[in-house]
């Protein structure tokens, strides 16, 4: 049991900002990409240090599970990526491609 919680809090680490993120784009209509991204750098900074994308990794087959899809798994490890990188940009572009599908 404790392995899968572990397993579901090393989601909750990515899903939560991608929430919030997600929100904060929708409100961000007629902006220029660079400008939202420059605005959440300017909020969460540099990079996202509660997203571990190796810890991500490892729940993989997890997320394949859930979206029934590898695609859809592998979009989820590069949005984790590009916010633990501090790429905003990046991760607006794989956000919409995961909303998109």
């Amino acid at each position: 049991m404790a392995e899968y919680l572990d397993r579901i809090r090393i989601a909750e680490q990515l899903l939560a900002p991608c929430v919030s993120f997600f929100g904060y784009l929708l409100s961000s209509d007629g902006q220029r990409l660079d400008d939202v991204a420059a605005s959440v750098r300017k909020q969460w900074g540099s990079g996202l240090r509660s997203v571990d994308p190796k810890a991500l990794e490892a729940i993989e087959p997890e997320l394949i599970d859930a979206s029934g899809e590898r695609e859809s798994a592998r979009r989820w490890l590069a949005i984790a990526v590009a916010l633990a990188q501090g790429d905003y940009a990046t991760a607006v572009k794989h956000l919409i491609d995961q909303t998109a599908k």
